[in-house]
């Protein structure tokens, strides 16, 4: 073989598992203790950010809605009492006084009006269900539980006529837009592996999905089962090729040389006393020439 000046990359290949981001991950409540009257959705069905899961029933709901419209009929009284008592106060027909008392009145309700607006709208329920309430006087019997992020529903953990409480999960909705492919990178190798070196990426099974892309950060916590660090990757899935659990190949490209002596990986001798090849000085005779050794790859040197 001909000794000539080349580019060589050195890739480190490893085992790799594609993963959930945390991000990708959401859970599901109601905002208030109740029970449920309806599940909206069901597992595996894609849902948009603000999309209804399911109605809760609530006392608490039933019993801030009544307060509001009691305050709100008081709020209208004091009203027209104080428009009443303006004029005769002027007049001198009753004492200041009780104008006062009927402004602080008003003053108060008015706070406890507001109060229990922002409780109902903490509940989930939004200003045109107030609005409409306040127009008719119909109490609302249920709330929405609505979905925190865009997905798909993983699981549901909630059946009609089940009471709940806010700290109950009810819906696990994934994201797979991204998704993480995580290296396994054994001790050996960690010190060779860095953010921002380029992947390549090959899936068990899915020969025609081949992906690029560059190590996010690399896990602090050794992985027991496996005695390996994971080199992330985070790739757009938005086509959704992957799902979280497949498993695969990762070609890191932990180093690169530009015309550099490359040399034929069999046409190296290595012995304890160093590394040599047979260099071709006439036909049938060789003579041994140290050499230093810089990168390999699988067949280059």
């Amino acid at each position: 073989v001909t000794i000539k000046l080349g580019d060589l990359q050195q890739t480190l290949r490893v085992n790799a598992r594609v993963e959930l981001p945390w991000s990708g991950q959401a859970k599901a409540t109601t905002l208030t203790a109740g029970k449920i009257e309806s599940v909206l959705v069901k597992p595996g069905q894609q849902v948009a950010l603000g999309q209804e899961l399911a109605r809760v029933q609530s006392l608490e709901l039933e019993s801030l809605q009544s307060e509001l419209l009691k305050t709100t009929t008081e709020i209208t009284a004091l009203t027209q009492l104080i428009k009443q008592r303006e004029p005769l106060v002027a007049s001198g027909g009753i004492a200041g006084k009780v104008l006062l008392e009927s402004k602080s009145n008003f003053q108060r309700k008015r706070s406890q009006r507001d109060i229990v607006l922002h409780k109902l709208q903490a509940l989930g329920v939004d200003t045109a269900a107030i609005t409409g309430l306040l127009q008719s006087g119909v109490l609302l019997h249920s709330i929405p539980v609505l979905a925190p992020v865009a997905g798909t529903i993983e699981s549901i953990d909630t059946r009609p006529g089940q009471l709940v409480e806010s700290t109950d999960h009810l819906f696990d909705i994934v994201a797979l837009s991204t998704l993480y492919v995580v290296g396994e990178v054994l001790e050996g190798d960690l010190f060779q592996v860095l953010p921002g070196l380029s992947t390549g990426m090959t899936f068990t099974g899915r020969s025609n999905i081949k992906l690029t892309g560059q190590i996010e950060h690399v896990r602090m916590k050794m992985d027991a089962a496996r005695r390996s660090w994971g080199a992330v990757v985070s790739v757009d899935n938005r086509a959704e090729l992957l799902r979280p659990g497949m498993s695969g190949r990762m070609a890191i490209e932990v180093a690169a040389v530009e015309k550099a002596i490359l040399c034929p990986t069999a046409s190296l001798i290595e012995t304890e006393q160093g590394s040599f090849v047979l260099k071709r000085e006439s036909k049938g005779k060789f003579s041994r020439r140290p050499v230093q050794i810089g990168l390999r790859s699988r067949d280059m040197v």
